[in-house]
C-alpha cells in the first residue's frame, strides 16, 4: 500500500567552491568557482569610456567580489585603467588586489569588450574605478578619493 505524503523536490547541490574569503584574495573568479551564485552589487555606467556598464558582484559561497567592465564596443585606449579598490571594512588605506603574476585584470576569453578582475575578500569594502588616464604599477592612486563619482582621470562607484 502507498501511502499519502508530502513530495519533496530535491534541489541541486551548490557547486563546489575552490576558496573563501582572504583565501580567495588574487584568484580568478571563474576558475574558483565563484560565478556560479553571482550576485550583482553595483553598476555604474561607463559613459566617459565610450559606453558599457562596470558591475561588483560578490558570490556568497566564495564570501569575495570581483568588477566586471562591459563595454559598448571594443576598447581602443592605449592608457585604459580597470580596477577593484579594497580597503578594511572599518577603515585603512586602500589597495588593489593583484595576483602572484602582479596582474589585476584581464579580456575574458571568448570577448573583445568584458574584461573582470581579480577576487577580493568580501571582508572588506570595495569600489571599482575606471578611466583612461596613465597609472604607474606600483605607484597607484585613487582616481576619486572623496567618492564624489567623477575624479580627474576616471569615475568610481562608492564603496560597498
Amino acid at each position: 500500500m502507498a501511502s499519502a505524503g508530502t513530495v519533496v523536490q530535491a534541489t541541486p547541490a551548490q557547486a563546489a567552491v575552490n576558496c573563501n574569503g582572504w583565501k580567495c584574495d588574487g584568484r580568478w573568479p571563474g576558475e574558483e568557482g565563484c560565478r556560479a551564485d553571482q550576485v550583482a552589487v553595483k553598476q555604474v555606467a561607463m559613459d566617459h569610456l565610450g559606453g558599457g556598464q562596470a558591475t561588483i558582484y560578490r558570490s556568497r559561497a566564495c564570501g569575495a567580489a570581483w568588477a566586471d567592465f562591459d563595454f559598448t564596443t571594443a576598447p581602443d585606449y592605449s592608457w585604459l585603467f580597470l580596477h577593484l579598490w579594497a580597503q578594511p571594512a572599518y577603515g585603512g588605506k586602500g589597495r588593489i588586489i593583484r595576483n602572484g603574476s602582479g596582474q589585476h585584470n584581464t579580456l575574458v576569453a571568448g570577448t573583445t569588450k568584458t574584461y573582470r578582475t581579480v577576487l577580493v575578500s568580501w571582508d572588506n569594502s570595495v569600489k571599482l574605478c575606471f578611466g583612461d588616464g596613465y597609472q604607474i604599477p606600483g605607484n597607484e592612486y585613487d582616481p576619486d578619493p572623496d567618492t564624489t563619482g567623477d575624479g580627474p582621470s576616471g569615475a568610481c562607484s562608492t564603496w560597498q
